[in-house]
């Protein structure tokens, strides 16, 4: 189909009575939902209701069971069962597909990326014509990439990427746009910004937007209808009103505070007295560029910190740093005293637990929740060594206390950006560690689970546990942290208590 087609076509979606199973696992039930002229529609619902699965189905990226209900799609008031030929009608960016690119190590120029969007494939598997290629360097300008096209797709920050992903979504000019938790791990101006562009397109190119959302902050505000979606069914579609409804939960039990005095002990590896990490004069370089210019910082046995900034300030990097997983340029030092053999890049770290946005995509997806937790032991992406009976307690222990028993014998692939960030955050914890270091941990995750750990978190820090934590929402730092490190563009411009912040 043409780029003029397309632009001229007007869809609608209809889906009766549909299941979808995900590895042996229902995850939609008797599904029913219209999609009509003029409409913009958020989905809400609680993490492992079936979000992510309903717009994949919607895109035709997954099947409906046979023989149960259909799938219809109105082109122009003319019906195709099929979704193969309405794929080039039907965009989808998610954070899935920003993950992709770093689980590959998949380096792309950002033209090349955008490129691929005509096709909706990895990579461009066929010449472009001079006016597709034209096209594209007009899409990169009207989302302000245009100056990034020669540049990596490792080598951007997290904002500079999701309007990469937009820009290349929007190449093949949709009549329809699927947004799956898009602004997860964008700072507020940059949340903004993608917001007020995803307006832009519902305005001039006259389509379609279905976004899916734990925050209402998060949603554009092109949204004129919301389904509100559990276990697996629509249980409810309304008009959107002046105030947006709740985000409906998951419906599980949430955390139990009351079996959580596994969680709640002294550290089993107590970070120690005085001061717990010195970094002098660190500067980091990846992928060819400085991503951290001479950091110096010092953390003591009495405090947590929050470490925040805009996309690209480096944040991710510094907590890395801090864990050892990258390394400063020579003239740069950290130290980590409350390590014995700080030398011992394995023991050190099981002084630690560590979430990241990254660890999403590190495991096979053949992986068991169970191994994921239980990785945690041993500081790696898998499992090499034999869990002992106590680690295999200890793991259905911490299980039961943050309420994901029913995730343990599930595969990774099967799980929800929210679920698997919910396996990680235990694993985190699973092994008493003296100091967490928290990479966005909150990020993908319901309202109701969020305050849940976020409470429990304090509880541990005042057991003795440390907390070093990275966030763009400035509301999750009261109660956590008692400090506050501001970087941009991979310099400290603040550094001091939290209690102190704008003095």
């Amino acid at each position: 189909m043409s780029m003029e087609t397309g632009a001229q076509a007007w869809v609608e979606v209809v889906l009766r009575d549909l299941d979808v199973h995900l590895g042996g696992i229902p995850v939609l039930r008797d599904v029913n939902w219209h999609l009509r002229q003029g409409e913009h529609w958020a989905v809400l619902g609680g993490n492992g209701a079936g979000k992510s699965t309903l717009l994949k189905l919607v895109h035709g990226m997954l099947w409906p069971r046979q023989f149960k209900g259909e799938r219809v799609y109105l082109l122009n008031g003319k019906t195709r069962i099929s979704p193969v030929a309405m794929r080039r009608l039907v965009s989808l960016v998610s954070c899935e597909m920003q993950d992709l690119y770093w689980k590959r190590s998949w380096n792309l120029p950002v033209r090349t990326v955008v490129e691929t969007g005509y096709f909706d494939t990895p990579f461009v598997y066929e010449p472009l014509s001079r006016a597709q290629k034209d096209h594209c360097l007009e899409v990169c300008e009207r989302f302000g990439i245009a100056h990034l096209a020669s540049r990596g797709m490792l080598q951007l920050s997290t904002g500079e990427a999701k309007r990469v992903l937009l820009a290349r979504a929007m190449v093949k000019n949709p009549r329809l746009l699927l947004l799956d938790e898009c602004c997860l791990g964008l700072d507020p101006q940059s949340r903004k910004d993608f917001l007020g562009m995803v307006d832009m397109i519902a305005a001039q190119d006259h389509l379609h937007v279905v976004a899916t959302s734990h925050r209402h902050e998060e949603l554009p505000r092109c949204i004129t209808h919301v389904a509100a979606i559990k276990a697996g069914t629509i249980h409810g579609i309304t008009r959107k009103k002046p105030c947006l409804p709740e985000v409906p939960s998951s419906g599980s039990a949430g955390i139990s505070l009351s079996s959580c005095s596994p969680l709640m002990q002294v550290p089993v590896r107590a970070p120690g007295e005085g001061v717990l990490i010195r970094i002098a004069n660190a500067t980091v370089r990846l992928h060819g560029r400085d991503i951290l210019h001479h950091i110096s910082w010092t953390m003591t046995s009495a405090q947590d910190w929050a470490i925040v900034g805009p996309n690209g300030a480096g944040k991710t990097t510094l907590l890395k740093l801090i864990y050892g997983a990258v390394y400063p340029l020579a003239g740069g030092q950290v130290e980590r005293l409350f390590a014995g053999d700080a030398d011992n890049v394995r023991a050190m770290r099981r002084y630690m637990g560590f979430v990241s946005c990254a660890q999403q995509t590190e495991y096979p997806e053949n992986a068991t929740g169970r191994q994921v937790l239980l990785s945690g032991f041993y500081s790696s992406q898998g499992m090499h060594e034999t869990p002992t009976r106590h680690e295999m307690d200890r793991c259905n222990e911490v299980a039961a206390c943050l309420n994901i028993t029913t995730l343990l014998d599930r595969m990774v692939q099967s799980l929800s950006y929210g679920q698997m960030r919910k396996l990680l955050i235990a694993r985190a914890m699973i092994h008493s560690p003296g100091i967490l270091l928290l990479d966005e941990p909150f990020a993908g995750v319901e309202a109701g689970w969020r305050e849940e750990i976020r409470h429990l978190l304090m509880i541990c820090r005042n057991q003795g546990t440390r907390i070093i934590l990275v966030t763009h929402h400035l509301d999750q730092l009261e109660g956590l942290v008692s400090h506050e490190l501001v970087l941009d563009q991979g310099r400290i411009v603040r550094c001091g208590p939290l209690n102190q912040r704008g003095s």
